[in-house]
């Protein structure tokens, strides 16, 4: 079981540098890198070294486009502990070579804060640069309301507790820099994956090769909805209520604006999320969505970009674990050096299909 699995989830990724934000609005975000997209039609340029993740892609697209074949699990029910000195691997046929996502199902078994890091082989030698040291980022839960106080009369973080639950985890660039999940070149026949342990103490489950999907755009997107109808209510979820992060140095901050959802003249109430705490590749917060009806919503953000003046910050939105559309993996946030509320698409909202709780159980 997935940790989106049991609720409406909103999942915000993070894709390049800081963004502070106050509040979520849904209606009837690594400072200066550059984001890459790898897509089965697009040859990308060989800019980086031979033996890179961008090149290795080049070096098999022309000739060997993306596989339409269903998943494959090759080490199912059973889990293999990973730990100083060890490996998993795996020994599979796969009927058609070409390119494959990977996932992994994982438990973590460490007590302390570090994300769990791997190497990646494939048939005995590693596939490219980035699969010497990849991560499998530790997913963290937050206790529910009220938050602690201090002495004062001041809310403080609580403490947030690591998931205990089996994961199923893409295979990914630690560093944030590609937005897509690795694809991994698969020849046809029987082939052996092996992950290496380098940091950490977890167990690795069922290994899943993925057929690569191309997302399409928001104009796909919206055809497939056409049926649905634009839901007339208005939600607002305070930046504060996220239920789950990544990264345990996530945390909230206090903001004295009259225009936040909680504030108070003489309390320090947490009520915003501090962007420089969220803003390493990879970093995501998440937030239960709970809609009253089942339909299509505009969503909206109020927040504040005041580190990068010359470029926008960007970062990935996730939908029940999914992105739903190619211009969710960098959506921008643009400079402003005060809060500012921006619906996604802008003067064109985009709309999005959210299903109401009832209609899901």
């Amino acid at each position: 079981m997935t940790w989106l699995k049991k609720y409406r989830w909103l999942s915000i990724g993070l894709l390049a540098s800081i963004v502070t934000v106050i509040m979520v609005v849904i209606f009837s975000t690594s400072g200066g890198k550059t984001v890459h997209t790898v897509d089965e039609n697009v040859v990308l340029p060989l800019s980086y070294s031979p033996t890179s993740y961008q090149s290795y892609v080049n070096r098999f697209a022309d000739r060997f486009p993306s596989v339409n074949e269903a998943s494959f699990s090759p080490n199912e029910g059973s889990f293999v502990a990973l730990n100083r000195g060890t490996q998993a691997t795996y020994t599979f046929n796969v009927s058609t070579r070409g390119f494959y996502q990977l996932s992994v199902e994982v438990l973590d078994l460490s007590p302390n804060l570090l994300s769990n890091r791997f190497d990646l082989q494939i048939n005995g030698d590693y596939p490219f640069d980035e699969a010497r040291a990849l991560e499998l980022p530790v997913h963290w839960l937050m206790p529910s309301q009220p938050f602690p106080l201090d002495r004062y009369d001041n809310e403080v973080m609580p403490i947030a507790f690591k998931n205990p639950d089996v994961l199923i985890i893409p295979i990914t660039d630690p560093t944030g820099l590609y937005a897509a999940p690795f694809r991994f070149h698969l020849e046809a026949g029987e082939n052996t994956l092996t992950l290496g342990h380098i940091q950490g103490d977890f167990s690795v489950g069922q290994l899943r090769l993925e057929t690569v999907v191309s997302l399409g755009d928001y104009e796909t997107y919206i055809a497939r909805h056409a049926s649905e109808q634009k839901a007339p209510h208005a939600i607002t979820i305070a930046a504060e209520d996220f239920v789950a992060k990544t990264n345990p140095s996530t945390r909230l901050m206090s903001l004295r604006d009259p225009s936040a959802t909680r504030y108070d003249t003489q309390d320090l109430l947490l009520n915003t999320l501090d962007g420089w705490s969220f803003r390493q590749g990879n970093d995501a917060v998440v937030y239960q969505i709970d809609v009253p009806e089942t339909g299509l919503y505009e969503l909206s953000f109020k927040y504040r970009q005041n580190y990068l003046m010359q470029m926008p910050v960007f970062r990935e939105i996730r939908i029940n674990g999914n992105v739903p559309f190619e211009e969710m993996r960098w959506v921008p946030f643009h400079y402003s050096n005060n809060f500012t509320t921006v619906t996604l698409g802008e003067e064109d909202p985009y709309l999005l299909l959210f299903r109401s709780w009832n209609s899901n159980h």
